[in-house]
């Protein structure tokens, strides 16, 4: 009867440990929706105390780390979830993901092409694999990924966008200007497509209609700020020097640690005889400026020198 009871017990502690396990999981993908990333890893990490040997468990420890920017972490939780179970492509995509942000582009191809090993009709695989070739340089290898992922998922905006800014990186302008016009077939307000297809316009010195598709973007995109300072350069190009400087001026108003903006903003009101707004601008510039810009900081400081004798007072 005791030996009945402690098996008993035991598998009821089994179920109670399972369902515990489970629990935690969800909280955690709880908390993720709530964008409580430090509750949810903490939540899985108990997931995996009950249950090290679950590699989902492991794989969403990953996922929370990886979205909170802590790369090698969550790389050290999808080879958690690998050495389990290395027959899921998840976990090998999600660790070229996390390999892809510390720009160790080849290891993260190795992972991309386990996964497409293991699932080679899994678009996204293929889309991130052409994208890894793409910030390595491989235009001809990310185009081929990129029409693989086409293949599989014709309409995907994504897609359509990553091939269109390969073709413009590898100077095939006009080809991008056909895959940027698909996607504003299916979505005419993209933003990311109204960008490129601006900036491609703008490589063809067609400044009045890239002028046309910047400002078709909308303020609360994430590419408005890089929108503003293409629309200024097409502002220069035309001789509207007065509009370009107010491009900036408005960049700046969301966002004013970028020195290169605060430069060329000083360089065009200077060019306007602006004096007392370059000085400002200058000012600013020398204020963030580092290393990066030494021969613009020699030029302003020279400026100034000129200008009052404050090239170094700043």
């Amino acid at each position: 009867m005791k030996q009945k009871d402690k098996k008993k017990e035991a598998a009821e502690s089994s179920h109670s440990k399972k369902i515990s396990a489970e629990e935690y999981t969800r909280q955690g993908f709880l908390c993720m929706g709530k964008g409580q990333s430090d509750d949810a890893v903490s939540c899985f990490e108990k997931a995996i105390r009950i249950d090290p040997k679950n590699a989902e468990r492991w794989n969403n420890k990953g996922m929370c780390l990886h979205c909170q920017g802590r790369f090698n972490e969550a790389i050290s939780c999808f080879d958690s979830a690998i050495s389990i179970d290395e027959n899921v492509s998840a976990f090998w995509i999600n660790k070229g993901l996390s390999l892809t942000e510390l720009e160790l582009t080849a290891d993260a191809n190795q992972c991309f092409q386990q996964a497409l090993d293991l699932n080679s009709n899994h678009s996204m695989t293929w889309n991130d694999c052409g994208y890894n070739f793409y910030i390595m340089g491989g235009h001809q290898e990310a185009l081929f990924c990129y029409d693989k992922a086409l293949d599989l998922d014709q309409d995907n905006i994504r897609f359509l966008n990553n091939k269109a800014c390969c073709l413009a990186a590898k100077g095939s302008v006009e080809e991008a200007l056909h895959f940027f016009d698909r996607v504003l077939t299916i979505d005419p307000n993209e933003p990311y497509s109204l960008e490129g297809k601006g900036t491609c316009l703008a490589m063809l010195n067609r400044h009045t209609e890239a002028l046309t598709c910047y400002d078709k973007v909308d303020k609360a995109s994430l590419v408005f700020t890089s929108v503003l300072d293409n629309k200024a350069k097409c502002l220069l190009a035309l001789g509207r020097r007065e509009e370009a400087v107010e491009c900036w001026n408005q960049l700046l108003s969301i966002t004013d640690k970028n020195p290169i903006v605060w430069f060329k903003k000083g360089m065009i009101e200077d060019r306007l005889g602006r004096l007392e707004e370059t000085k400002r601008s200058y000012r600013r510039f020398l204020a963030i400026a580092n290393e990066d810009h030494t021969d613009m900081i020699r030029h302003v400081r020279k400026w100034l020198d000129d200008f009052d004798g404050e090239g170094y007072d700043s």
